[in-house]
C-alpha cells in the first residue's frame, strides 16, 4: 500500500511526500500442517510459511515502511 501527496509550495516548486508500507496488518502466513512428515517430530506442526524447494513464495516478513520526499523546481 502506498500514499502520496503533492503540494505546491509556490509557482514552479512542488513537494511530493510518499509513504509505502508492506505487510500493513503484520499478518503471518502459515504453512499447511506437517502431514507428510510422519517419520519425525514435526508431524502436525504449523510453521510460518517460507520459500521452500517447490517454489512457494509466501513469507512472514515483518511490517516494512518507507517514507520519501521529493522537491522539484
Amino acid at each position: 500500500m502506498s500514499l502520496a501527496k503533492t503540494t505546491r509550495i509556490r509557482e514552479g516548486h512542488e513537494l511530493e511526500l510518499r509513504l509505502e508500507v508492506q505487510n500493513l496488518p503484520n499478518a503471518v502466513h502459515y504453512d499447511e500442517p506437517g502431514s507428510n512428515r510422519y517419520g519425525n517430530g514435526d508431524f502436525g506442526v504449523v510453521d510460518p510459511l517460507t520459500v521452500s524447494e517447490d517454489g512457494r513464495g509466501l513469507s512472514s516478513d515483518p511490517r516494512k515502511m518507507q517514507v520519501s520526499a521529493e522537491c522539484s523546481v
